[in-house]
């Protein structure tokens, strides 16, 4: 649980939006008096809680006490899929292996979970927040933007983090790239089915029935 104390609205809201690209843990905002428009971009932005100032330290202290059961309740993180290492945070991918903060691992760990399926907004933020709201269906896309900045080669043209447009967004892993096979010493036999014979290269010493 965090606790942000701050001067006014707008210094909050940046230093939300920056907790909000590294954490999900809950955040307790204490800041001044503010309109209901301000209160509740603070809300959008991320904050969990909001106690205007001047408040009584044991009521912060309560509400921070209730914020730390919250974070609790995170969704446990899914089994990780072969391109995910959960020790380094870091995903391989043909371009390289790129380290991931929390909120980048937990995004692709759930897509991960389900390669190709289209996750809705609403399951992301529960998945990688722990909580859910219409309202916060920005940070989602705000995060994906930053992954695909970091692991896509040409970000404004993704071919890994897709998104699917008015649902959500999925995750296509890289294909395998097939190998051609090589072939046997001395040339590759060649057979043609007419009157049952077997036609082989030059020198190979092969002949037909």
């Amino acid at each position: 649980m965090l606790v942000v104390d701050v001067t006014g609205v707008k210094a909050a809201l940046a230093v939300l939006h920056d907790l909000r690209t590294l954490t999900s843990a809950p955040v307790l905002v204490h800041c001044p008096p503010a309109d209901e428009e301000s209160l509740l971009d603070l809300y959008l932005s991320g904050a969990t809680l909001v106690a205007v100032k001047p408040c009584d330290l044991r009521l912060v202290a309560a509400q921070a006490l209730a914020l730390s059961r919250v974070a609790s309740v995170i969704p446990a993180m899914p089994a990780p899929h072969p391109l995910l290492d959960p020790e380094t945070q870091t995903i391989a991918l043909p371009g390289g292996s790129f380290r991931l903060s929390s909120l980048e691992y937990r995004l692709l760990a759930t897509l991960l979970s389900r390669p190709g399926r289209v996750f809705p907004l609403e399951a992301l933020v529960e998945a990688v927040w722990g909580y859910s709201g219409d309202g916060d269906r920005h940070l989602v896309k705000g995060l994906v933007n930053r992954v695909r900045r970091k692991i896509e080669p040409a970000p404004q043209d993704p071919i890994y983090l897709l998104t699917e447009a008015g649902v959500g967004y999925r995750f296509l892993p890289p294909q395998p790239e097939v190998q051609p096979l090589a072939p046997p010493a001395g040339g590759v036999l060649r057979f043609a089915q007419f009157a049952g014979e077997a036609v082989a290269p030059s020198g190979s010493g092969m002949v037909g029935n």
